[in-house]
């Protein structure tokens, strides 16, 4: 009768198949979990990637934008330097060109004076 009664309560409530049941079920959960993980179909990671794309292309954007700006000063810059560098040589050859004349026109009273002063001599004396 122990063993009638044993059988009857054995059978109607198995732990050991529950227990195997929930294993199997958890099982296959976590393999269909790795299997999306590996496989990058996983929401969390497509949502992980999504963010991390959207992240690198606002860098991208960010990175044209300087550079762009950063082209524009160099521009900037140069053609400032270039207009300075155009008005100080355009001074310099003035100031060349003054003093040149300057002195051809200090050279052409030179020689005049010289001229007069030997139309003036007198010859023979």
């Amino acid at each position: 009768m122990k063993t009638n009664l044993r059988n009857s309560v054995t059978g109607s409530f198995s732990f050991d198949g529950t227990n195997s049941r929930i294993f199997a079920e958890r099982s296959s959960e976590i393999n269909q979990e790795h299997n999306l993980v590996t496989s990058n179909e996983h929401p969390d990671i497509q949502k992980l990637f999504a963010d991390l794309e959207a992240n690198r292309a606002e860098r991208i954007r960010r990175a044209k934008v300087t550079r762009k700006y950063r082209l524009q000063e160099i521009v900037r810059k140069y053609d400032v330097e270039a207009e300075t560098v155009k008005h100080q040589f355009i001074a310099d050859r003035a100031a060349i060109r003054e003093k040149l004349i300057s002195q051809l026109t200090a050279q052409w009273f030179k020689i005049h004076r010289e001229k007069r002063d030997m139309d003036m001599s007198v010859p023979g004396l």
